[in-house]
């Protein structure tokens, strides 16, 4: 039997060995000097283009992580897991509504933490998680396919910690890619 293969592979097959460190490193400074290099044939003042698309973009999503680690750990309620609860009891992660609106439903974090493999962390109806609409749409278009959600029978079930030992299974793939057929 051949070893191992040290390539990082997806289930696709695709080898993703070139994503090192100086790749990504030249990638974060390859962009902006794309946008400089376009902005003038494009009618757009450089420094302007560049705060823009680069700057604005990277400052907001590095305060939205950020805003995601650490008030969606302090503040909020711990619905599912935490508060010395099984199974996770140490878990600090809570569910707040502000870093959610702006996170894009990532704020919904103690439902993240309690069913990780979920694509859909805001699973009550106030619980508004705009990416996870997102993938729906793109998932209808067929660029997405085999999410992974909570099964409606556990996300409508009373929200209590033990609800994660109450169902033997917790998920259900949805939109899954079709195989095409050679």
């Amino acid at each position: 039997m051949a070893p191992p293969s040290k390539t990082l592979k997806t289930k696709y097959d695709a080898d993703l060995s070139w994503i090192t460190m100086p790749v990504s490193v030249g990638l974060i400074v390859a962009e902006p000097i794309f946008w400089m290099l376009i902005a003038t044939p494009l009618g757009f003042h450089v420094a302007d283009l560049l705060l823009w698309t680069c700057l604005v973009p990277r400052l907001c999503s590095m305060h939205i992580i950020s805003a995601t680690n650490s008030f969606s750990h302090v503040y909020g309620d711990r619905p599912y897991c935490g508060n010395g609860r099984a199974p996770y009891a140490d878990c600090m992660a809570t569910n707040n509504l502000w870093v959610a609106l702006v996170g894009g439903g990532e704020g919904w974090h103690n439902n993240h933490h309690a069913f990780a493999l979920s694509s859909r962390h805001g699973m009550l109806w106030y619980e508004f998680d705009w990416c996870w609409l997102l993938l729906r749409l793109l998932a209808e278009l067929g660029l997405v396919w085999d999410m992974i959600e909570v099964t409606d029978e556990v996300r409508l079930a009373k929200r209590d910690p033990s609800v994660m030992m109450q169902f033997e299974n917790k998920y259900i793939v949805r939109y899954k890619r079709e195989e095409k057929k050679v």
